[in-house]
């Protein structure tokens, strides 16, 4: 059999099982498809940082661990009761009550993937940022749940401040209420490769190589031999097409209104009375993506540069490159040599092409054409990236895959410049705001963001979010101990922190509506039976209009206020409540985006994303 081309049978049983993919492949097999070993393996070498151990910490560690992290610390040392089993499913009844949250949501959220670490830090945030910051510096990434303003803004602040050559490590602010709930992404700079455009696919259409023009002069376009016309490459029919409209037009290529003159000249290649013309149904449908839009772009998507990679390239990060510098930014220096080196001002082809009618060995020339060119093109970059680093004082080299992928994705690269808690809350993007109330297509949500923004701030003057009830006169978080007598007549104490903390699992219900009863007397409810959040609800409109005419510039009699009144009428009746809903899936919003953050691929939120549970809808703007 092998004597014809057909690979011959394994000789045993123990060949066959060495074929087959490893247990860490089959295992990760679908997310391997979406981010490759590269990225998988970034996943692996991450070490998270979670603060506040919640129901929505948890639901964000779920879509962390069962991926693949490496490792994570999960930051607090607030005690189970009978109120988080309500809503933290990984939590136990009857045997996590009076134990550390973080120690049994560790232990029970390895038990879905036992290849990842955890580690409980059983201290108070605030106090350890205070004492040793060098601790939140030893991270991937840090996700920071249900903290304070104040504390979040502080960290912000520790982890923006670090110098090279300690690497950058992003902040996620997470903040749910009820319904509602927003993720803010504090990120110095991030230099994507990888961003999983629709297509990579380069045939430099309108600026061809030698060797392409070479290959396109072997066809015939005029032959009278229906098989060898009908199986022309649709890459050489538009080529040849282009160079006879050019001839016609002082050299010129089509412009956006010559588009059905251009189709004309194609069609007029046919062959009268043959049916078989797929390859020239082929050539008209590719316009679009291989010709229209390159010619509309400057060529990008077809060997040119982006306006974006161009704005790199003149970036001073770009034209610096020292010791210090990123593998992005080593990588962009030698782009941009490439660049002026080529003849054509062409980025480095890809070298893939589609799939297309053609014979076998037309496509096999094809193929071996652009696959040709690419590898030439490889090892002339290959040799600027090693210039760029011995001239830049790099020590060692830049591995071979990560070239390869930049190669792949050079005219995809993207560059995110982001900005600082501070930065946020000082001097918001007015303009954001402002183009959020007026969209009239998607539904509106920036109105949370203010109405949060304006609950952070009650936070921080009267120890409480709104519509929980006062406990006590002092406005630190750490009140006088308030007593109630729990299910058993027993005499129980709780501070507003740990009322706080109840406020986050109120509303807890069994699967048939009904309140759960093991929850219902300690649940924060229970504990503000006829409290009046009219107050409330009036202060916390009065610090929301003065955060939208003071930091978005909003007017006060624009229309936006209706929305914004509701959106503060809804926070004060949740309680700043933790609903399971709205944590199942802000859980996996947050660990996408961090996923991105961990194996630089795909494109992060920049910088906010807003969800709304009410409308069952998620915006996301950059302040």
């Amino acid at each position: 059999m092998s004597s014809i081309g057909v690979d011959p049978l394994p000789a045993s049983d123990s060949q066959i099982t060495s074929q087959r993919p490893s247990a860490h492949t089959q295992r990760y097999d679908r997310q391997l498809r979406l981010w490759a070993s590269s990225g998988q393996s970034s996943l692996e070498k991450s070490r998270i940082l979670v603060i506040g151990a919640s129901a929505l910490s948890a639901q964000i560690l779920k879509n962390l661990v069962l991926p693949g992290i490496g490792s994570f610390v999960l930051l607090d040392d607030s005690i189970v009761d009978a109120a988080d089993l309500g809503v933290n499913f990984f939590l136990q009844p009857g045997e996590s009550e009076g134990k550390y949250a973080a120690e049994e949501m560790c232990r029970l959220l390895t038990d879905m993937n036992t290849s990842v670490a955890s580690e409980a830090k059983l201290e108070d945030p605030a106090t350890l940022l205070q004492t040793d910051p060098g601790f939140f510096a030893a991270f991937t990434l840090v996700i920071s749940v249900n903290q304070s303003r104040s504390f979040d803004m502080a960290l912000s602040d520790t982890l923006w401040a670090l110098q090279p050559p300690s690497p950058q490590i992003p902040l996620l602010r997470v903040r749910s209420a009820g319904m509602l709930a927003e993720m803010q992404i504090s990120l110095k700079e991030l230099g994507i490769i990888e961003t999983h455009p629709d297509s990579v696919l380069d045939l430099r259409i309108t600026r061809p190589f030698p060797e392409l023009l070479e290959l396109a002069q072997q066809f015939d376009l005029n032959t009278s031999d229906t098989m060898e016309h009908s199986h022309i490459p649709f890459p050489v029919i538009l080529i040849k097409k282009l160079a006879e409209w050019r001839s016609t037009h002082d050299g010129q290529l089509p412009a956006s209104k010559d588009r059905d003159a251009f189709v004309k000249l194609i069609n007029a290649s046919r062959l009268a009375g043959n049916l078989d013309a797929e390859n020239f149904d082929e050539a008209v449908s590719a316009l679009g993506k291989h010709l229209w839009r390159p010619l509309a772009s400057k060529g990008a998507g077809g060997g040119g540069v982006p306006d974006e990679v161009e704005a790199m390239f003149e970036d001073a990060a770009c034209s610096n490159v020292t010791p210090a510098s990123t593998n992005f930014w080593i990588l962009v220096r030698a782009l941009r040599e490439f660049v002026a080196t080529s003849p054509t001002k062409s980025l480095p082809l890809s070298g893939s092409i589609p799939d297309m009618k053609a014979t076998s060995s037309g496509y096999i020339k094809l193929q071996n054409t652009y696959r040709s060119k690419s590898l030439q093109d490889l090892a002339q970059f290959k040799q600027l990236v090693a210039e760029t680093c011995r001239a830049a004082g790099v020590q060692g080299t830049i591995a071979d895959d990560e070239i390869e992928a930049f190669v792949k994705h050079a005219g995809y690269l993207k560059l995110i410049r982001g900005r600082s808690e501070r930065q946020r809350s000082q001097a918001p993007n007015q303009e954001t705001a402002m183009l959020a109330f007026m969209d009239p297509v998607n539904p509106c949500t920036f109105q949370h963001h203010i109405a949060l923004a304006a609950a952070d701030e009650f936070l921080e003057q009267h120890g409480r979010y709104p519509g929980v009830a006062q406990v006590s006169s002092s406005s630190s978080i750490a009140a006088v101990p308030t007593t109630f007598v729990d299910a058993n007549g027993l005499e129980a104490t709780t501070s507003a922190d740990d009322q706080h903390r109840a406020a986050k699992r109120q509303k807890s219900e069994t699967p048939t509506g009904e309140l759960d009863a093991s929850v219902a007397d300690v649940k924060m409810r229970d504990l503000t039976t006829g409290h009046d959040t009219s107050k409330d609800e009036a202060e916390l409109l009065a610090l929301a209009k003065t955060m939208a005419t003071t930091k978005f510039g909003l007017s006060e009699d624009g229309d936006e206020w209706e929305r914004i009144e509701q959106s503060v009428g809804e926070l004060v009746r949740s309680g700043d409540a933790s609903l399971p809903p709205t944590t199942a899936l802000m859980g996996g919003v947050v660990a996408q985006e961090a996923i991105k953050l961990i194996t630089k691929q795909y494109i992060p939120a920049d910088n906010t994303v807003i969800y709304d549970g009410i409308q069952q809808a998620v915006g996301t703007f950059r302040l």
